[in-house]
């Protein structure tokens, strides 16, 4: 009688579609870094999602290997970021001791702020 209508269809052309809103969507996210917002990790979650969702095989298939890359990828940006800040700091003329506590701040506060709101 009643029929249930999915969000996500394993019809080819609605994997297709799906697979091209992913690559939009990850371009935004990926603009959105420009902003100071998490983007890179928008576009890991967004491929999480899709791995998990999506079929496993044809054109349009992802796999595990091609999100732990964007995950460790994700990191190294981060990591490099983390550098980047304390390198200009420090050329700013901060101290070792004030940019170790910056970033430990930073990371803290990144995890608190996670966990809280």
């Amino acid at each position: 009688m009643f029929e249930i209508v999915l969000l996500w269809s394993l019809e080819p052309a609605m994997t297709l579609t799906w697979a091209v809103l992913l690559a939009v969507v990850s371009v935004l996210a990926w603009l959105s870094n420009l902003l100071t917002l998490p983007g890179n990790w928008i576009i890991v979650a967004l491929l999480a999602l899709y791995v998990w969702l999506a079929p496993g095989d044809g054109r349009t298939a992802i796999g595990v290997s091609v999100l732990a890359a964007a995950f460790v990828l994700a990191i190294l940006g981060e990591v490099i970021e983390f550098a980047a800040a304390a390198m200009g700091a420090q050329r700013a003329g901060a101290s070792r001791r004030s940019t170790i506590f910056a970033l430990v701040g930073s990371v803290v506060g990144a995890i608190l702020g996670a966990l809280v709101g």
